[in-house]
Formats: structure tokens, sequence, C-alpha cells
């Protein structure tokens, strides 16, 4: 407080009290080199944009593979062709065959036959003598593929 007016000046006389040793008269621009908050925050900061980054990651992938799995199991449901033969006679069949799958695999031909009486044990019995081929074209009518089929 002031002697004569007796107004008091808190926080405008110098302190008495020595400087800090820790204390350091550097330029401000300096100042980021011993202040470690800057590195903490700099850490949060990556921490949080590689957080984001992978789920991001996370949600992209399992869509992606929910994706192929529903596909996967319409390509093995999907009956690209499917005809009824007489296999007695020796004739020639052909069906269009309609491509379910995009991805580049082997294709199986199967045969179904509605017999009851059919076991694992007397199927070689309806097959025996069966010979054939089985021929592939384009829709030009260019041979694609011709694979010989002997059931003995």
């Amino acid at each position: 407080m002031h002697a004569r007016t007796g107004v008091a000046f808190i926080g405008l006389l110098p302190s008495r009290l020595p400087v800090p040793r820790d204390f350091k008269r550097y330029p401000r621009k300096n100042l980021h080199l011993t202040h470690p908050s800057n590195a903490i925050a700099k850490g949060r900061i990556v921490a949080t944009l590689s957080s984001f980054a992978l789920i991001g990651a996370s949600i992209h992938f399992g869509t992606s593979a929910w994706k192929w799995h529903s596909d996967f199991y319409e390509w093995i449901d999907a009956k690209p062709m499917q005809m009824t033969v007489d296999l007695t006679t020796p004739t020639t069949h052909s069906a269009p065959f309609k491509q379910t799958c995009v991805m580049a695999h082997g294709q199986s031909i199967y045969v179904a036959l509605d017999d009851t009486d059919m076991t694992d044990e007397n199927i070689g019995e309806y097959f025996a003598g069966l010979k054939g081929t089985v021929t592939i074209r384009d829709l030009t009518g260019i041979e694609v593929l011709t694979k010989p089929f002997d059931a003995d």
C-alpha cells in the first residue's frame, strides 16, 4: 500500500524472491523444445487418426467379406445348366450355359438319378458301358473344350 495515498499496488512491484533455477531466458520460439505436453498431444492425435483408419478398414473388409460370403453361397446353389437326358440311346444333347460366377474356376457335371433302388454298391451297374464326350462351345459355335469320359 502506498504510504501517502493509501492505494494498494498488488502485483506491480517486483518480487524479492530469487529467480528459480529451472527458469530459462530463451526466446519464445524455442519453448516447444522443453515443453513435454506437445509430445503427448501429438501422440494422442496420431493414436486417434490411427484408430479411425483401423475402424474404417475394419468396416470395409467386414462388408466385403459379407458380400463375398453371400455371393459364394449363391454360386454354390446356382445351376448354370440343367437338362433331362435319356442315356439309353446315343444322341447329342445341348443346353445353354448361364455364367453365375464372376471368378474363374473349374466346372463339374453331375448326374442325378431318380431311382430309389440305387446304392453306393450298385451305382457302377447304372453307368456300365457309358461312353461319350462333353464339348463346350462359345456363343459363335466355336469349340472351346472337349473332354471324353468312359464309365468303365
